[in-house]
């Protein structure tokens, strides 16, 4: 019986794999522009001609950089929901509902508000864009406030650490209610489409092997603890009684967890607008204000322009009537 389990599970492993494979090709062919693999990797390859070199340049420098970083990303939010599941012995445990992506997403409302806010405050430090920043800073802060409520006697409760989860991802929800509450309509937009996520790279530049240094460690840490997960699902004096260091545990998986979580709120779910173009509406602005000046004063010149001719006309119209 064990040996047909196992026999299963390589089965639908490999399933898995090959479907996901299928997936990842398909999606480096679909597209608003087609493009044909095979005339891609003739480019490669040596061919040069203009056809090919525009398949090659759509598959390989625009949609396989992407195509990485999304798979980087759903595959750690995959692994991280797989490790808080185990640690807390809760199926419907996820980065979502502990309240970790909650507290990146009221850090980013937060830094795509301030500069409207406060307009005289520069918050692009060295040309550094502040809303990953905030978003990683504000699953920061999350984590580090979750943690100590969910903390008693050296050990992380399963029942406290889902309770602080929910509370904290609620009262971060009504923050950014509050933040959209006195956010401008184009700040609005700007923030609905962070929010969806945007993975806007072109070639292989350094947000990819930043995601590698951090993401690929973090889930090979997370694997590592694969058997004590397994031990602690079926109880924490179980595993410990089995040689399991349970506090350790915890801590390890939940700030691990966490933090790539943050990390990949604030690094991969890109803004649409940059900085630059937040300028330039600023810019549209003030001269939409100055046009709506100058129509009003034109306006008050053409309304006095038509007043006097029937100013002039009311004196008339008295005397033909009192004769």
């Amino acid at each position: 019986m064990q040996n047909l389990n196992s026999r299963k599970y390589i089965l639908i492993l490999m399933a898995c794999v090959v479907f996901v494979a299928a997936v990842l090709v398909l999606s480096l062919m679909v597209g608003s522009t087609p493009a044909a693999l095979s005339r891609a990797l003739s480019g490669l390859l040596g061919d040069a001609s203009p056809e090919i070199a525009m398949d090659e340049y759509i598959i390989f420098h625009l949609r396989l950089p992407r195509l990485i970083m999304a798979f980087l990303a759903g595959a750690s939010l995959a692994i991280v929901g797989a490790v808080f599941q185990a640690l807390l012995r809760n199926p419907l445990a996820t980065p979502y509902t502990l309240g970790v992506s909650t507290g990146g997403s009221f850090g980013a409302y937060l830094a795509l508000s301030l500069p409207a806010l406060f307009p005289a405050i520069n918050f692009q430090w060295g040309g550094i864009d502040p809303v990953p920043v905030f978003a990683f800073a504000g699953a920061l802060l999350a984590v580090g406030i979750i943690y100590m409520l969910s903390r008693s006697g050296g050990r992380i409760s399963p029942l406290e650490l889902l309770l602080a989860g929910v509370v904290m991802g609620a009262i971060f929800s009504s923050l950014i209610l509050v933040v959209r509450y006195f956010s401008r309509p184009e700040e609005l937009i700007n923030m609905d489409r962070w929010i969806m996520g945007m993975i806007d790279i072109t070639g292989y530049d350094a947000k990819i092997g930043t995601a590698l240094i951090v993401l690929l460690p973090s889930l090979a840490i997370l694997l590592a603890q694969a058997r004590g997960l397994d031990q602690i699902s079926f109880g924490e004096n179980l595993a410990a009684g089995r040689g399991v260091n349970v506090p350790r545990l915890q801590k390890i998986c939940f700030l691990i967890g966490s933090l790539a979580t943050g990390f990949i709120i604030g690094s991969l779910c890109k803004w649409l607008f940059d900085y630059r173009f937040r300028s330039e509406l600023r810019q549209g602005r003030k001269l939409i204000r100055g046009l709506e000046k100058e129509i009003s004063l034109l306006r008050k010149r053409v309304e006095k322009i038509t007043d006097e001719p029937r100013k002039a006309s009311k004196p008339q119209l008295e005397q033909k009537s009192v004769s």
